[in-house]
């Protein structure tokens, strides 16, 4: 690895030195997230639905468009923002039955999704990414993008401009009307499915499978530089960048393609554009006159911002008040650094501001199915866990294209 720890979690500390713990990304998975639900009962990591991490909070969810607000759900006891009989008659108000029908096609999704497990489980493997489209019939998730789908499927444009879209941003830091009907229904189905989250930070999963491994020898602060294949042998050189190098029989990259320099071995497939995600989080008192409140029990403590907005951040989320002070834990994702000015604008005052910038994930971009070709195999020794990323990047997907890697060594060795 090339940093000197296994996280990707921030703490962050109040003015009273009590400590909180903040997910930069990959904070939930699904109930139906196989891998990731077993492991954690395999390895005694707690882990709760997201309604009841949220149920002593107030809760809510706003669309707000960088100038005013679209819709608020703020009822201070339900941290389902479309439960109850005022938040389906809001819904219903604003965006018609569009709720319902986006959620029953998030749903079918998800069902014909879950027939991997059956594949991968029972030893099988892919050779391509598109295989896996094919065999569970959705090629039709990469042919037209998320907001083309909803519409011709009758979703109210409101809802999937300003909630789908708003969850795009959050999720992928994309735009509905650019981002893939695969990548629309996820983003969707994370809000209206059921999600987890572990007790001490998702990333305390991979950290725990780590201890309990055999054999493995971890290096941190050990950058890859190149990996070169010996043309005689097969074999791989791998080089860090202390300039160490080690032999491999094979090698499984799991980064994107143009952080590593490959010698003698020609790429079947083009290095994708990735999102670079800036992760902001805000110790401070909140600037209700910015939001148009007048009460904090008015504020949502989740903001989408929808797809059309022009507003310089993608979401908004308040993780804890301070000791029920007017000071909050906040935590803003926004495809630009967000800058001094604006957060002055924002809060009060600010205690401590955290910053992080990554590429988090690939464009979700319309595949050409008659020239995508994404193996899992890049030559022969050399495989690619990252390449389902083009077509859905999360951290159950992933797993399954280790799997599906594991299964490929298995039946060929």
């Amino acid at each position: 690895m090339h940093s000197n720890y296994v996280d990707c979690q921030n703490f962050v500390k109040d003015c009273e030195n009590k400590s909180f713990l903040v997910e930069l990304g990959a904070s939930l998975f699904a109930e139906k997230n196989y891998n990731l639900v077993n492991i954690s009962r395999d390895l005694n990591i707690s882990y709760s639905n997201e309604k009841e991490i949220n149920s002593e909070k107030n809760g809510g969810l706003g669309v707000w468009d960088g100038a005013e607000w679209k819709i608020r759900f703020v009822d201070g006891s339900s941290s389902s923002w479309y439960d109850g009989i005022l938040g389906k008659a809001k819904m219903i108000w604003r965006y018609k039955m569009g709720l319902f029908s986006g959620k029953t096609l998030a749903f079918d999704l998800a069902e014909k999704f879950f027939h991997i497990y059956d594949y991968l489980n029972n030893d099988n493997h892919y050779l391509f990414v598109e295989d896996i489209l094919s065999n569970l019939n959705l090629t039709w998730t990469v042919e037209s993008t998320a907001k083309d789908f909803f519409l011709k499927k009758g979703v109210n444009e409101n809802f999937v401009d300003e909630i789908i879209g708003g969850l795009v941003r959050n999720t992928y830091g994309q735009y509905v009307d650019k981002i893939t009907a695969f990548g629309g229904l996820i983003s969707l189905y994370s809000a209206v499915g059921e999600v987890y989250s572990s007790k001490n930070g998702n990333m305390n999963i991979f950290k725990e499978m780590l201890e309990v491994s055999k054999n493995v020898n971890l290096k941190l602060n050990s950058k890859v530089i190149t990996v070169e294949k010996k043309t005689e042998s097969g074999e791989f050189i791998v080089t860090t960048a202390d300039n160490k190098t080690t032999v491999f029989d094979i090698v499984v990259v799991a980064t994107p393609l143009n952080k590593v320099k490959f010698d003698n071995i020609a790429l079947p497939i083009q290095q994708v554009e990735y999102v670079t995600v800036h992760t902001t989080i805000v110790i401070g008192k909140l600037n209700l006159n910015y939001f148009k409140l007048k009460d904090y029990k008015e504020l949502p403590e989740s903001i989408l911002i929808p797809s059309s907005a022009d507003c310089p951040f993608n979401s908004f989320s308040i993780k804890t008040w301070i000791n029920g002070t007017d000071a909050a834990i906040v935590k803003f994702f926004s495809p630009k650094k967000l800058e001094k000015s604006l957060l002055e604008q924002i809060f009060v005052g600010t205690q401590q501001v955290y910053r992080r910038s990554i590429e988090a994930y690939p464009k979700l971009e319309l595949k050409n199915l008659n020239k995508w070709k994404t193996p899992f195999q890049l030559t022969e020794g050399l495989f690619y866990v990252n390449g389902m990323e083009e077509w859905i990047s999360t951290m159950e997907t992933e797993s399954l294209s280790g799997l599906n890697i594991v299964n490929y060594l298995k039946n060929k060795y």
